[in-house]
């Protein structure tokens, strides 16, 4: 959602890999804890659009900064080549037993 303000729920569903219910109840747990916001949707009625909301947005910067620092010190034992070879391999692997994944 930081990146595509405005997705439909439907799409981040899709993205999770999560059915309808379980979909509304995590969009509805993070609305109550103001995380989110819904919208109608305005290309589509039946659909709704999901932004973050600037508590949403300061509590993704605050994990995203905490992945980036662990996974700093994770692969800090690691070469850049090794770590280029590293994702060389897993997606190498994903291609492999998830062919719809486009190569990511």
């Amino acid at each position: 959602m930081a990146n595509n303000p405005g997705v439909s729920q439907t799409s981040v569903a899709k993205a999770l890999d999560k059915d309808r219910s379980a979909m509304v109840k995590l969009v509805d747990h993070l609305e109550a804890k103001e995380l989110i916001v819904r919208h109608p949707s305005p290309k589509e009625r039946r659909t709704y659009a999901l932004q973050l909301t600037d508590k949403g947005r300061s509590l993704l910067d605050q994990v995203t900064n905490i992945a980036c620092r662990y996974d700093e010190d994770f692969f800090s034992v690691l070469t850049d080549e090794e770590r280029d070879e590293l994702v060389r391999i897993l997606k190498k692997l994903r291609r492999h037993h998830e062919p719809g994944t486009a190569g990511l």
